[in-house]
């Protein structure tokens, strides 16, 4: 099988602390990450830098 996406039923964006580092969840975009991409790709850097 080929052109398979990983997909959720809610795309995941979100930052989780855990000790000192903080991780940015960004996926489940399934067959729309081109469209989400530069919508997405904002808020994780807006997280990523707050």
């Amino acid at each position: 099988m080929t052109g398979l996406r990983p997909d959720r039923h809610a795309v995941r964006l979100e930052a989780e602390v855990s000790g000192s580092t903080r991780y940015i969840h960004n996926y489940g975009h399934g067959g729309n990450g081109v469209s989400l991409s530069w919508g997405c790709a904002r808020e994780a850097a807006q997280l990523a830098t707050s």
